[in-house]
């Protein structure tokens, strides 16, 4: 019997700080990983979440918090960043996130993993 796996999202699991500027870049490559992937037709919304079960409809970290850019979109990188603010907000623990593309082809998560806050001494 055949298998087929449509899942091409890759695992990083990060761990960051409460109350920090959060800013993480993500490099893609083509399939043969030898050049910068151009990204110049998509897209990119992050969220972070309880759990991945979370439908609450209101994640943890929200996208309208989460820049996503690609200001050289033939790099293959995009730019993650949330304002301190925004990371204030967020107890210390364990949540999940993903990175989603989206194209005229549609939508599809490119990476995901846990999202570890640890908490801060300083908050504000």
């Amino acid at each position: 019997m055949a298998t087929v796996n449509l899942d091409i999202a890759q695992t990083v699991d990060i761990t960051c700080r409460r109350g920090d500027t959060f800013a993480l870049d993500f490099n893609f490559k083509n399939a043969a990983g030898n050049a910068a992937l151009d990204i110049t037709s998509y897209t990119f919304k992050m969220e972070v979440r309880e759990d991945a079960t979370d439908d609450s409809g209101s994640p943890t970290i929200s996208s309208v918090n989460i820049v996503c850019a690609n200001e050289v979109p033939t790099s293959g990188v995009v730019s993650v960043s949330i304002s301190n603010t925004s990371m204030a907000a967020v107890e210390g623990g364990s949540y999940v996130y993903d990175l989603q593309a989206t194209a005229a082809g549609g939508t599809t998560t490119w990476v995901t993993g846990s999202f570890e806050v640890n908490e801060d001494v300083t908050i504000g």
